[in-house]
C-alpha cells in the first residue's frame, strides 16, 4: 500500500481532533449531572431554579483542564456536540420581514390608491409566486399605471439624495430592494442581541439568505409566548444623556447605596471573625466625591473583592466592580446587580432623573479574554423621555473617517437636525466634553463623546469598529427610522419529555442498528467482518466528532442519518472483500489478492459514493430545516465510511497478514459459500415482466393518488399539528369526530402518534391567518374540543399529566406561503440531483445510454415510492409526506444510483476484457458476479432501516418506511431496470445507425 504512513498520520490526527472536540461534550455532561445532583434535595425532587443558579455560577469559571489549558463552563457548552431541538425540546421560529410595510414607510405612507392597490395586488400574487414581493409590487404598480413613473411614489424630503422624481424605475427598484435587504440584516441584528439576552444556552440564530427570512432556535423555551413577544416586539431607538461617575449627584447616591446596603449586611449576617473596619481615607485636596472616596479605598485594600464581600465593608456594586475601570462588572454578575439596583429602597436613593442601562455586549478591546461589560447612567431629565428617538434618523451606514477606521455616518430629518444641534451643543460645552448613548431595545450600542456642535444634522461616529462593529451599529441607527415589522411563517415546540423520548429512541436504533450489522459482517467474513467492525466504529466516531467540530446539532434525522450510513459503510467493505475472494479464485497469493482486491475495488467505491455525495449536497444546498442536519450528516458519513473502509481497513488487514499466519486471515465462512453456490439467472432475458409488473404497481399507486390523495404534512400544505398526550387510551376517529366542530368543520386529521394514548391533530383551520391570535384561537379550539370529548383538563406543565389532566407535547405551525417554499426546494433539490447525476455518469462512463439507464431507473425508483405510500393508504398505513419524506426520497436515489454503478463499472469491464460474446449475455454476467455483493448490502441496510421502522419513533416512521420501499425497489430497478434500459437503448441505437446507413447507400 502506497502512502501507508500518510494514511496513518492523517487518521491519528483525526482521531484526536475528535477526542479533543468530542471531550467537551463529556465535561459538559459531567458538570449537568454535577448541577442535578447539587439541586436533588434529600427527598430527590430537583430545583430547576437551582440548577441553573448552579450552572450560572461557574458559567465564567474554569472547569476543564487539557493539558494546563483551561476552559470555562461558557467554552465547554460552546464547543460540546449540541442536539437538535427534537432531542431535548425548545422552541423553532422562522420569521419573515414585512416588505409591505418597509415600502410604505420609504413611500412617506403615501395614501395613492394606485400604490395602496399594487401593494394589495403583490400580497395576492405572492401566494403563487417565488418571485420577490418587491418585484411583485412592481409588476402590479406597471401593469395598472404603464404611464407613472415608480420615482413618483418614493421622491420625499425623507428619501433626499437617495431617489430623484427624474430616476428610472430600474434604479428606484435597486434602492428598494437594498433597503428591504438592509430592513432584514437589521432585524437579524436585533434579533440576535435580544436572543442572546433570553437566558437560555446555545440560542441559534441565522439568516435564510434566498427567502429573506430569520430562522431561530431556542433549546428550552418553555414560555412560547414570551418568545413570540420578544420577537415580534418593535425595535426602540433612544438617545439619552450619559452621566458620568464622578458627577457629584450620582457620586452622593451610589455612596448612599453602598452605605444602605453594607448596613443592611451587617445587621443580617454574623461574622464569624472580627470585623474589620476601614476608616474613609482622607480627601487631601478637598474636591473628591464620597463615591471616589470609596471607590479609591476599594482599589488600595489589600483585602480581595470576595472579602471585601465577607467583611460587609461594601456593596456588591463596589467589590463586583472592575478596580481600574468604574462601573465594569463580569456578565456573570450583572444579575446581582441588577436586583440590588431595582429594589424600591435602593431606587429611591437614586434621583427620579437618574437611570441605567447595560451595554449590549462585553468589549473584548477594554478588558481582553474577560467577560466585563459596561453599567452606563443617564439622564433621564422630567420628563423620563428620551433626547430623540430613532423616528428622526434618515439614513445611516457604514463610513470610513479621516483616518481610514471604519466609522458610521448618520443624516437625520429637519426635526432632528434642529434638536441634534442643540443636544450636541451643550454635550460639547460640559468640561469634560459630554457623551450620548445609544440605545436600542434599552441596551447601549455605543456611547460617542460629542466633540462639538452638529448643525446639519449630519453626524459622524468613529472609534476603535471592527468592520461588522460597524455595520452592526448602522443598521441600529436605522431601527428607528423605517419600520420592520416581523411575522412568525413557521413555528414548531418540542416539550422536554417527547424531546427525551427521541433521544432515547434515536439511541436505541443506533444500538440495534450497530449490533446487527457488527455481527452480520462477522458471520459472513470472518475475521474481515472484525476489521470491518473496527472501522465502522471509526466512522461512526469520525461522524460525531466532526460533527462536534463543525458545530453542528445532532437532530433525530441526523441519527437517521448515522444508522443509514451504518448500512451503506458495509457496502465498500463488501465491494473489497467479493474483489479478494474473486482473486484468490482465479489462483493469487492471498497478499497479492488483497492488493489487486482493493486497487479493482477503488474505483468502483469512489464512483459509487459520489454520486451519493451529489444527491446529500443536493439535499443540503436546497433543502430546508430538518433536512440540512441530515444531509450534513450523510455527507459527512460517506466521507468517513469512504476513508475508513478504504483506508484504515487496508492498514489494519496489511498488519494481520504481515504479523501473522496467512492461512488464519480469511474473508470467507460456511454461511458465504453457501450463498456464493447459487445458479447464474437470466436477469436480462426478464426484463420485460418487470417492466410490466413495476409499472402495473406505480399505475395503481398513481389511481389511488388521483382517487384519495397523499397525506401530505403541515410542511407541504401549511397549518398547524399538536402532538396532544393522555395518561388513558384514546380512540382517534372518535377524538376526530368530537373536535371536528370546534374548528368549524375545516380540515382536520387525528391519528395515533406511536401509542393510543398519544395523539397527533393536524388542521388547516385558520391557515392563512398567521397572526399570534390566530395561533391562540386554534389551540383554544383544540382544548375546549379535548376536555368536551375526554372531560380533562388541559395543563401546560408535563409533571401534571394524570387521568384528569392532558398536556399537548409539541406543536408546529407552517404558513401557507412557506409550505410552498419547501414543497419548491424539494423538487429543485430532486430534480438537481438528477441533473448532476446524469452528468457524472455521462462523465464516468462517456455514452449518454448509462446516463439514461440510470436516470429511468431513480425516476422509476421515486415513482414506485410516492405509489406505495398510496397503496399503504389502502390497507390503513397512512405515512405523512412531509420534508423528512424528501429525505428519503433523495436518500433511495442516492442508494439506488450507488447499485447501479457498481453493475455498470462491471459491465465496463467486462467490456474492456473485449468479450466475444453477446452484450445481453455480458451484461448478465455482470449483473450475476455482482450479485453477492447487492444482496449482502442491500441485506443489511434493511436490515438497519427496519430497526430504525420499529425504534425510530413516530417522527421518522413515514422516514423509515420510504427507505425499506426504496432500498428494495433500489435494488430491483438497478438489476431488471437500469442496465437492461442501457442495453434497450444501445441496440435501438444500433438499429438506428443501420438505417441510416442502408438509407444512405
Amino acid at each position: 500500500m502506497r502512502n501507508k504512513g500518510f494514511v496513518i498520520v492523517l487518521g491519528i490526527v483525526i482521531t484526536l481532533l475528535c477526542l479533543y472536540y468530542l471531550s467537551f461534550t463529556f465535561v459538559s455532561q459531567r458538570v449537568e449531572k454535577d448541577a442535578i445532583s447539587y439541586a436533588t434535595d434529600a427527598g430527590g425532587s430537583l430545583s430547576l431554579s437551582k440548577k441553573q443558579n448552579y450552572l450560572d455560577s461557574i458559567w465564567s469559571k474554569p472547569v476543564y483542564n487539557l493539558f494546563g489549558a483551561e476552559y470555562t463552563y461558557k467554552e465547554v457548552k460552546e464547543n460540546e456536540l449540541s442536539l437538535g431541538l427534537d432531542l431535548r425540546g425548545g422552541m423553532h421560529v422562522v420569521l419573515e420581514i414585512s416588505p409591505v410595510d418597509i415600502i410604505k414607510g420609504l413611500s412617506g405612507n403615501n395614501q395613492d390608491p394606485a400604490f395602496e392597490a399594487a401593494l394589495q395586488k403583490a400580497r395576492d400574487l405572492q401566494k403563487s409566486s417565488s418571485d420577490s414581493y418587491v418585484n411583485l409590487f412592481y409588476k402590479a404598480f406597471k401593469d395598472a399605471n404603464p404611464d407613472k413613473s415608480l420615482a413618483s411614489l418614493f421622491t420625499s424630503a425623507a428619501n433626499k439624495d437617495r431617489v430623484k422624481l427624474t430616476d428610472s424605475d430600474a434604479t428606484v427598484l435597486e434602492f428598494l430592494n437594498k433597503e428591504v435587504d438592509g430592513a432584514i440584516d437589521r432585524s437579524f441584528t436585533i434579533l440576535k442581541t435580544r436572543i442572546d439576552q433570553f437566558g437560555t444556552s446555545q440560542p441559534n440564530i441565522q439568516r435564510l439568505q434566498e427567502k429573506g427570512r430569520i430562522q431561530i432556535e431556542i433549546p428550552g423555551a418553555d414560555n412560547p409566548q414570551r418568545v413570540r413577544k420578544l420577537l415580534q416586539g418593535v425595535a426602540r431607538l433612544e438617545f439619552w444623556e450619559v452621566v458620568e461617575f464622578n458627577d457629584p449627584q450620582l457620586g452622593q447616591s451610589l455612596s448612599a447605596i453602598n452605605d444602605f446596603v453594607v448596613k443592611e449586611q451587617n445587621a443580617k449576617k454574623v461574622l464569624t471573625t472580627t470585623s474589620t473596619e476601614v476608616k474613609p481615607a482622607s480627601d487631601t485636596t478637598g474636591t473628591k466625591s464620597a463615591l471616589e472616596q470609596q471607590l479609591s479605598q476599594v482599589r488600595d485594600s489589600t483585602v480581595s473583592s470576595l472579602d471585601s464581600l465577607r467583611l460587609a465593608t461594601s456593596s456588591p456594586l463596589l467589590a463586583l466592580m472592575n478596580p481600574s475601570i468604574p462601573f465594569l462588572y463580569q456578565v456573570k454578575d450583572t444579575s446581582v446587580i441588577n436586583k440590588m439596583l431595582r429594589r424600591p429602597e435602593v431606587r429611591s436613593l437614586l434621583p427620579r432623573s437618574i437611570g441605567f442601562f447595560w451595554d449590549v455586549k462585553p468589549d473584548p478591546k477594554v478588558t481582553p479574554g474577560v467577560d466585563d461589560i459596561q453599567l452606563n447612567f443617564v439622564n433621564l431629565g422630567r420628563t423620563g423621555k428620551p433626547l430623540l428617538t430613532g423616528e428622526v434618523i434618515n439614513d445611516a451606514r457604514q463610513d470610513f473617517d479621516e483616518n481610514g477606521r471604519y466609522a458610521v455616518t448618520m443624516n437625520m430629518n429637519t426635526t432632528g437636525a434642529k434638536t441634534w444641534a442643540k443636544i450636541t451643543r451643550e454635550a460639547a460645552a460640559k468640561q469634560p466634553q459630554g457623551r450620548i448613548a445609544i440605545v436600542l431595545d434599552n441596551y447601549v450600542y455605543t456611547a460617542p463623546t460629542v466633540n462639538g456642535e452638529i448643525p446639519n444634522g449630519s453626524s459622524q461616529i468613529s472609534g476603535n469598529f471592527e468592520l461588522e462593529e460597524a455595520k452592526d451599529l448602522a443598521n441600529v441607527l436605522k431601527a428607528g427610522s423605517l419600520p420592520a415589522p416581523t411575522r412568525i411563517v413557521e413555528e414548531a415546540i418540542v416539550g422536554p419529555s417527547l424531546g427525551k423520548v427521541a433521544q432515547n429512541q434515536g439511541l436505541l436504533s443506533m444500538a440495534a442498528g450497530l449490533g446487527i450489522v457488527i455481527l452480520f459482517m462477522i458471520a459472513y467474513y470472518s475475521k474481515g467482518g472484525w476489521v470491518a467492525n473496527i472501522s465502522l466504529l471509526f466512522n461512526i466516531f469520525f461522524i460525531l466528532g466532526i460533527l462536534a467540530q463543525l458545530k453542528s446539532a445532532l437532530t433525530l434525522p441526523g441519527i437517521a442519518g448515522i444508522v443509514l450510513t451504518m448500512g451503506m459503510a458495509v457496502d465498500a467493505n463488501v465491494l473489497i472483500y467479493e474483489r479478494i475472494k474473486e482473486e484468490m479464485a482465479l489462483g493469487r497469493k492471498l497478499r497479492e489478492a488483497i492488493t489487486k482486491g482493493y486497487n479493482r475495488a477503488f474505483t468502483t467505491i469512489l464512483d459509487s459514493n459520489l454520486t451519493t455525495f451529489i444527491t446529500a449536497v443536493a439535499l443540503f444546498v436546497l433543502g430546508q430545516g430538518p433536512l440540512k442536519g441530515f444531509a450534513i450528516v450523510l455527507m459527512i458519513g460517506i466521507a468517513t465510511s469512504f476513508f475508513s473502509a478504504v483506508y484504515i481497513s487496508r492498514v489494519i488487514v496489511e498488519w494481520m497478514v504481515r504479523k501473522g499466519d496467512e492461512s488464519k486471515v480469511s474473508f470467507d465462512t460456511a454461511i458465504a459459500r453457501m450463498i456464493k453456490k447459487r445458479p447464474q439467472y437470466d436477469f436480462i432475458g426478464a426484463r420485460k415482466k418487470a417492466y410490466l409488473v413495476s409499472g402495473a404497481i406505480i399505475v395503481i399507486g398513481f389511481i389511488l393518488i388521483a382517487v384519495q390523495g397523499l397525506n401530505l404534512g403541515v410542511d407541504f400544505k401549511g397549518g398547524r399539528s399538536y402532538v396532544v398526550s393522555f395518561n388513558q387510551p384514546v380512540v382517534a376517529t372518535d377524538m376526530k369526530v368530537a373536535i371536528a366542530q370546534n374548528f368549524e368543520n375545516t380540515g382536520v386529521e387525528v391519528k395515533n402518534f406511536g401509542s393510543d394514548k398519544v395523539m397527533k391533530v393536524t388542521t388547516s383551520y385558520l391557515v392563512d391567518d398567521e397572526s399570534d391570535a390566530a395561533d391562540d384561537k386554534v389551540k383554544n379550539a383544540l382544548i375546549a374540543g379535548v376536555e368536551k370529548f375526554k372531560g380533562v383538563k388541559y395543563t401546560p406543565n408535563e409533571a401534571q399529566l394524570d387521568d384528569s389532566h392532558f398536556i399537548i407535547s409539541s406543536s408546529s405551525k407552517v404558513g401557507a406561503t412557506i409550505a410552498d417554499d419547501i414543497k419548491g426546494s424539494a423538487f429543485e433539490a430532486g430534480f438537481a440531483s438528477l441533473v448532476l447525476i446524469f452528468i457524472y455518469i455521462l462523465i464516468r462512463f462517456k455514452r449518454w445510454t448509462y446516463s439514461a439507464g440510470a436516470i429511468v431507473a431513480t425516476v422509476h425508483d421515486t415513482l414506485f415510492v410516492v405509489a406505495s405510500f398510496a397503496i399503504a393508504r389502502v390497507f390503513g398505513l397512512s405515512f405523512e409526506v412531509d420534508q423528512v419524506f424528501v429525505a428519503a426520497i433523495l436518500t433511495v436515489i442516492g442508494y439506488s444510483i450507488n447499485d447501479t454503478v457498481i453493475i455498470f463499472d462491471r459491465i465496463r469491464e467486462y467490456l474492456g476484457f473485449g468479450a466475444n460474446h453477446d452484450k445481453a449475455t455480458l451484461f448478465n454476467d455482470a449483473i450475476n458476479s455482482t450479485l453477492s455483493r447487492t444482496l449482502i448490502t442491500s441485506g443489511t441496510t434493511l436490515v438497519v432501516v427496519i430497526v430504525l421502522l420499529i425504534f425510530g419513533g413516530e417522527v421518522l416512521r413515514g422516514f423509515s418506511f420510504a427507505l425499506f420501499v426504496g432500498i428494495g425497489v433500489g435494488t430491483f430497478s438497478s438489476i431488471f431496470i437500469a442496465s437492461p434500459v442501457v442495453l434497450d437503448l444501445e441496440a435501438s441505437a444500433a438499429q438506428a445507425k443501420k438505417v441510416e446507413a442502408k438509407a444512405a447507400a
